[in-house]
Formats: structure tokens, C-alpha cells, sequence
């Protein structure tokens, strides 16, 4: 049994080790490739560079490319896609947890992970940019109970600051990690793993993901659907128009392959060092297949099955960056050039393996005036065409109001924005125990999936009327459950938990 705040001298050791590496990480963001970032930032936001992102982003969405358009928006000229930031600096500096595996496995719970961001200014071309590094901080999360085992959250903060000294956006990071018990037989043995069994400890690895086959009417179809995209663009899509209960239109992609992981990591620019500099200065990134003593650089694990395979993921998965965008574009589609994204929340709830198409759906949840902004909060989601949802993003919009524009013809302003962690709480509430039991469910129920007349693939959706067990209801997400299912019915593992909406079930 593990106790919240008792640690052992091996545990102690590990935090006070944590907090020395965190300290030396945090500060102003040096230039060039530095120790534990495997990618050198972008300080100006180039012509070029904007348009690559946006290319891989967007390529529908001239906003983001096209000059003339651009100027006659309300933004006067080209803006960033939203999540540009990942073009300035992408990943790195991550502080993991640090234990000898005698004294217990350290395992990263990337299905509970959160990515937070929030956007206060648009990115202009030629815009230049500070960077400031947070510390990671740490919490100990672990849950009373005489099975419970000892768990941690690590929360960072970095922020983006332009020639303006603006803030221009700030992302969040917040990982899970459970420290299982010293075992020479457990399954995962790896301190970075893209996802894990429901049980952690699991005697035998994941069995490989199979591969989705398409018959050439689904082809068609997605083809179909892919041309049928509606896109707002310069139509101003006013505050006062919108009504809680708006579905957003759906957008499709797919079928997935390596080459769009490819397609996005050109458009964030971290493709800039052969493995031979990268193994001399971030020997940490790097991941060593024991068989043949290749080294790989960890972010290969989003292109092939063998880095997939050695940190005993069962799939393949697309990267953050092309998911971010994917359900970025399911807003901007619906707000239009005139719309400003405001916050995002990512969170994973399954892997997205390479074959597979995804479809983005969004949903309008609430609309207010804060700090005279005039606000809708969004629901949006991914959905495999295996049936199940990958990844969900809480969202918020700054929308034009006629009374703003015509009656007082003020500016739009962007002040700093509130702490947003999921989507119950952008409602001005917790998503709390006792509302998820309203809900109708709770851990360990057993559920059956309803049917979905809306499936827009040939042959229905065939996840109807399968059984299962519901294994988390995910503490930051209103309307979601993590399920497993009786029968492998997906081609993933019946191991691995699955993202469904609350209204997608019933209880047994």
C-alpha cells in the first residue's frame, strides 16, 4: 500500500533528484540545440515558416497563406494557424521521474495526460519571441486504499512572449505517473510508454494492433466527405447567432499513414539533426532497441512499428501536432477568419494508429460575456472508424457580437485567460464525483454500446449493441468514459480501455 506524502529513501532520493533537474531546466530558452530539448527553437515567425505550418495545418484556409486574402480580414494580413507555438518550440525538457527498477516501475500514463493551451495575441508574420521555461512541478496524487499504488502529476508551464513583450500564448502540460511494484515478470519495464493495459501489469505485452481494411466504396466515401468540408471563412459568424446545442460540421481524414506524421513534424520544423548529434547532446531522447543496439530518437515512435513496439505501445499513433490542428480546424471551419481561438484542452483517451481515419465532430456548450469578450465554449472530439474516440479538446472561441462591432465599434481586445481545465469547469464548474453519477455511471459498471444511425460509413457502425466494462470516467472530462470491451471487436487489444460519450452507452 502506498501513503500519500510517506515515501521510502529510494522514493525520496527520486523526488529530491526530480527537483534538482527541474531547477536547472527552468528559465529563458537558450538558442540553438542545448541538453534535454531535442529540438532547437524558431525565434522568428517567417514568412516561410508560418506557411509550412499552415500547409501542414490547414491547406484549405488561406487566412493562414495568402496575403491578399488575409488583408481583408480582420486581422489585415496572414496569422499563424493557432498552435503555431510548436514551430517556436516543440517539446523537449520534459523532467521525467527517475527510479532504480529494484525499487519499483515507473510507468507514464499517457492516456490520462492533458495539453493545455491558452492564446491571448495572433502570431504575425515576422513576429519574434522570447521563450520562458517553467518549472515542472509535482504533485502526489495518490489514492487512499490498501491496493492503491503511488502516483504522481507533473505540471508544466512554458510561455511565448513577442517584441511587444506580449504574451502571446502559453501551453500546460500535466502527466500521470504510477510507480508499480519491483517485478522481474512485469510486462512494462519502460519509463516512457504510449499507453498501458488497464491493470499496468500486464505478464504478456499488448498484442500488435491489426490493420483496418477499407473497401473501395469506404474510400469513396471518405473522399465524399472530405470534399463536402464546409468552411465558414470571411462570413462573420456573430456571438448572438450562436445557441447552446450547435453541432459543429463534421470534418474528416484519413486513411492515416506515416507520411502524415512526416507532413507535420516538416510543419513544426524539428526535423533539424541527424542521430549522431542528437545521441551526443540529448542521450535522454533516445530509445535503444536491445536486439541490434540502434539507437532512435523517441519522437520515431509516432513513424515506425519496431520504436512503436519498444516502448510496448500497441499501435502506432499520430503525433500531438496533427491532432491539435484536426480539431482546431473543426472550429475555425465553424467560427470563421473572424473567430480567435482562446483555449484548448487536449487530452488522449486512445491511441490514433497509422490506417485508420479519424472523424472531427463539435458541439456548443455554453455562450457568455467574460472580461468583455464575447465567449462560446466548445465540446470537440476525435472518432476512429474503428468507432471509439482517440482524443477530446475542450475549446474556447472569441467571437465577434454585433452590439460590439456596430453599436459601440470597438476594438476586439484579448486579455489574459483564466485557468481552463476541462470542459466541466469552462461551464464555471468541477467536474465532480457525484456529477458523474448523476451521469449514470461509475467504475466497474457494465455497458452495452447503443447504435449510431448517424455512422457515415457503408455497412453501419459496428460497435452496436457490444458489451463491456466501464475502467475510468475520466476525472477531467464531463461526458466521457474509458471502456473495455468483451470481444475484440476493434482490432486493438481487448486490454486497452476505449473513449466513448456518455450518451454513446448504456448501462447493462
Amino acid at each position: 500500500m502506498a501513503e500519500r506524502g510517506v515515501y521510502s529513501a529510494a522514493e525520496a532520493k527520486m523526488l529530491a533528484d526530480f527537483k534538482r533537474r527541474s531547477a536547472e531546466l527552468t528559465g529563458w530558452i537558450k538558442e540553438g540545440l542545448q541538453k534535454e530539448f531535442s529540438f532547437p527553437a524558431h525565434r522568428v515567425a517567417s514568412r516561410e515558416l508560418i506557411e509550412h505550418m499552415a500547409t501542414a495545418a490547414d491547406f484549405k484556409n488561406p487566412l493562414y497563406r495568402d496575403e491578399s486574402y488575409a488583408r481583408n480580414t480582420r486581422w489585415g494580413g496572414i496569422i499563424a494557424p493557432p498552435f503555431f507555438y510548436h514551430c517556436i518550440l516543440h517539446g523537449g525538457g520534459i523532467v521525467f521521474l527517475q527510479l532504480p527498477p529494484e525499487h519499483g516501475i515507473v510507468v507514464n500514463e499517457s492516456v490520462l495526460m492533458e495539453h493545455k493551451s491558452d492564446f491571448y495575441q495572433p502570431i504575425r508574420v515576422n513576429d519574434t519571441f522570447r521563450i520562458w521555461y517553467g518549472p515542472t512541478l509535482i504533485d502526489d496524487i495518490t489514492r487512499p486504499g490498501k491496493d492503491s499504488m503511488r502516483q504522481f502529476r507533473l505540471t508544466r508551464v512554458i510561455s511565448y512572449i513577442n517584441q511587444r513583450d506580449e504574451v502571446v500564448c502559453t501551453n500546460t502540460d500535466k502527466h500521470i505517473y504510477t510507480i508499480l511494484p519491483p517485478s522481474s515478470d512485469v510486462g512494462i519495464q519502460k519509463s516512457f510508454v504510449m499507453e498501458t493495459s488497464e491493470d499496468h501489469t500486464s505478464k504478456r505485452a499488448l498484442s500488435w494492433t491489426e490493420e483496418y481494411v477499407y473497401s473501395k466504396e469506404d474510400i469513396q466515401t471518405i473522399d465524399r466527405l472530405y470534399d463536402a468540408e464546409v468552411r465558414r471563412g470571411a462570413e462573420i459568424r456573430y456571438w448572438e447567432d450562436v445557441n447552446v446545442g450547435d453541432e459543429l460540421p463534421p470534418i474528416v481524414m484519413g486513411p492515416l499513414t506515416t507520411w502524415d506524421s512526416v507532413v507535420s513534424m516538416q510543419g513544426f520544423g524539428v526535423a533539424a539533426h541527424t542521430m549522431n548529434d542528437l545521441r551526443k547532446v540529448n542521450a535522454d531522447t533516445v530509445i535503444v532497441d536491445p536486439s541490434t543496439n540502434i539507437p532512435y530518437q523517441d519522437i520515431e515512435l509516432h513513424l515506425s512499428d519496431r520504436v512503436a513496439k519498444l516502448v510496448n505501445s500497441y499501435s502506432t499513433t499520430l503525433v500531438g501536432p496533427p491532432i491539435f490542428h484536426f480539431l482546431s480546424k473543426v472550429i475555425t471551419n465553424w467560427a470563421g477568419d473572424d473567430g480567435f481561438l482562446r483555449r484548448f484542452s487536449w487530452h488522449k483517451l486512445a491511441n490514433t494508429p497509422f490506417g485508420d481515419t479519424i472523424f472531427g465532430r463539435g458541439k456548443v456548450v455554453r455562450k457568455y460575456v467574460e472580461n468583455g469578450e464575447y465567449l462560446v465554449d466548445l465540446d470537440t472530439s476525435m472518432e476512429s472508424v474503428r468507432g471509439f474516440i482517440t482524443n477530446v479538446g475542450p475549446a474556447t472561441v472569441s467571437l465577434l457580437s454585433r452590439e460590439q462591432v456596430f453599436n459601440r465599434n470597438d476594438p476586439p481586445l484579448f486579455r489574459p485567460a483564466p485557468a481552463f481545465p476541462g470542459a466541466g469547469a469552462a461551464r464555471g464548474e468541477s467536474v465532480t464525483a457525484a456529477e458523474r453519477s448523476q451521469a449514470g455511471f461509475k467504475k466497474g459498471d457494465r455497458v452495452k454500446i447503443k447504435d449510431r444511425p448517424d455512422w457515415p460509413m457503408p455497412g453501419g457502425y459496428k460497435l452496436a449493441n457490444q458489451a463491456g466494462r466501464v475502467v475510468d470516467t475520466v476525472d477531467s472530462l464531463d461526458g466521457y468514459l474509458l471502456v473495455v470491451l468483451d470481444e475484440e471487436v476493434t482490432g486493438i487489444d481487448t486490454k486497452v480501455p476505449l473513449g466513448l460519450k456518455v450518451d454513446s452507452i448504456a448501462k447493462v
